[in-house]
């Protein structure tokens, strides 16, 4: 798909950009609704790298400049990419340790 859009296949560019507007979506609702410090994106979606990150910082950016509040809210906080592995387990593990210490 993604080499469809780039090409300019009407409906790649299309579902490419309903899966920005979703990624990004995601990301605002995160940052409006927790005191994060980064975003990092994973799963499926890393494995699109750059390809989805650019556009996606693009369409925060976008908001950030139509609202004040947004633009608060998200500038300053970084958004990356996981890197590649079993970062969900990591996370799962973390997140056990973390609880069973408490």
């Amino acid at each position: 798909m993604e080499v469809a859009a780039r090409e300019g296949d009407p409906l790649a560019r299309a579902i490419f950009a309903d899966l920005v507007e979703g990624a990004a979506a995601t990301v605002r609702l995160l940052l409006l609704s927790f005191d994060v410090q980064e975003i990092t994106i994973g799963g499926g979606l890393s494995s699109l790298g750059d390809v989805i990150l650019d556009p996606v910082r693009a369409k925060l950016a976008e908001w950030a400049f139509t609202s004040p509040l947004v633009d608060a809210l998200i500038t300053d906080v970084p958004v990356g990419i996981a890197p590649s592995g079993p970062i969900a387990a990591l996370g799962a593990s973390m997140l056990h340790s973390l609880s069973s210490a408490a």
